[in-house]
C-alpha cells in the first residue's frame, strides 16, 4: 500500500496571499514568504514520493490557477511527472477537501495525506510516522497545531462527514476534525503537534528556528530569511 498526497495551494501572486501579513512584512515580502514555503512544500512531499513512485495530487486556486500552474511549475523547476494539477471545487473549504479526497479515491490514489503551505518546517519523522501509519491500516491520522487546527490529515477512505463547510476558522476545528474521525473510524492515530506559520510570532519562532537549522529540508525559506537578515544587517550598518 502506497501512502499518495494532496497539497492545497494559492496562486502566487502579490496582494492575494496571506495578507494578514501585508501590514507587517508589505506586499512584496508576502509574496516571497509565500512562493518559498510553496516551493518547499511541494519539494518536500515530490521527494518524499519519488522513491514509491506515489502522485501528488495539487489542488489550485482561484479559477484560472489551473493554467498558471503549469506554466509556474517547469519556470521554478518542479514539473515532476508525479505532480497533477486540478481546480479546487466546492462552495468552502470543507467542500474542496471532501473533493480532493474524492478525486484521490477516484484515481487509485488512496491512502492520501493532505497538506497545506503553512507548514514547511514538519519534521521528516513525522510525514514517515503519518505514512506508515495508513500504510499498515490505520484508518485516519490527525496533527494539531498549536492554534488548534490541523496541519495535516490523512484518510483510507473519505467520508463526507469529517469536513464542516467553511467553519475552519476557529481554534477548535482539531478536536471537533478528531471526534468526527473517533465516531468514523476504529483507528485514528493522532501525530505530534507542530505550528503553521500564520502569524507574525509564529514566523518569528521560524526565523528563530532557521538561524541554527543545518538540514535544509526548508531550503526556500531558509534562504529567504537569511537574506532578508542580511538586508536588516546592512542597512542597520548604514
Amino acid at each position: 500500500m502506497i501512502c499518495h498526497y494532496i497539497v492545497f495551494a494559492r496562486f502566487p501572486e502579490r496582494g492575494c496571499v496571506k495578507n494578514h501579513f501585508t501590514t507587517t512584512l508589505g506586499d512584496e515580502q508576502t509574496l516571497e514568504l509565500y512562493e518559498a514555503m510553496l516551493r518547499d512544500t511541494l519539494e518536500i512531499i515530490q521527494s518524499r514520493t519519488s522513491a514509491t513512485n506515489a502522485d501528488v495530487l495539487l489542488f489550485v486556486t482561484p479559477n484560472d490557477a489551473v493554467e498558471r500552474f503549469r506554466v509556474w511549475l517547469p519556470a521554478k523547476r518542479l514539473d515532476y511527472p508525479n505532480i497533477h494539477v486540478f481546480p479546487q471545487t466546492g462552495q468552502n473549504l470543507g467542500d474542496a477537501m471532501f473533493h480532493a479526497f474524492q478525486t484521490a479515491q477516484q484515481r487509485g490514489c488512496m491512502p492520501a495525506l493532505i497538506v497545506r503551505t503553512d507548514s514547511p518546517t514538519i519534521p521528516d519523522a513525522v510525514f514517515t510516522q503519518a505514512e506508515q501509519a495508513l500504510e499498515h491500516q490505520t484508518q485516519a491520522v490527525i496533527g494539531k497545531t498549536q492554534d488548534g487546527d490541523f496541519y495535516l490529515m490523512g484518510l483510507q477512505k473519505a467520508e463526507e462527514s469529517l469536513f464542516f463547510g467553511a467553519d475552519y476558522d476557529n481554534d477548535s476545528v482539531f478536536e471537533r476534525v478528531l471526534i468526527a474521525m473517533q465516531r468514523q473510524y476504529s483507528t485514528v492515530e493522532v501525530l505530534p503537534e507542530w505550528y503553521d506559520i500564520r502569524d507574525t510570532a509564529s514566523l518569528e519562532r521560524l526565523q528563530g528556528e532557521a538561524r541554527h537549522d543545518s538540514s535544509l529540508r526548508y531550503f526556500y525559506t531558509l534562504q529567504l530569511l537569511v537574506s532578508w537578515s542580511a538586508q536588516e544587517a546592512q542597512s542597520s550598518r548604514k
